[in-house]
């Protein structure tokens, strides 16, 4: 993701482009991909800034969350 934005890529094409394309592509957007009720609720949430992780969420779960 941080690549595309780099490049100059839209930061929601380049989201797009890094979850629901690949989704496709190997067959699971129908349960990834996207952020869609009944789809698996694992993602990263990104500092808006540095695109860094400030935290994930595996099954619904937050995992990590960066010290604020």
């Amino acid at each position: 993701l941080r690549n595309y934005v780099e490049l100059g890529v839209d930061l929601t094409q380049a989201a797009h482009a890094t979850s629901l394309v690949p989704a496709r592509v190997i067959g699971v957007a129908n349960d990834m991909g996207s952020i869609e009720v009944g789809k698996l609720a694992d993602f990263a949430v990104l500092d808006a800034g540095t695109l860094a992780v400030a935290e994930t969420v595996v099954g619904g779960v937050s995992l990590y969350r960066r010290a604020a």
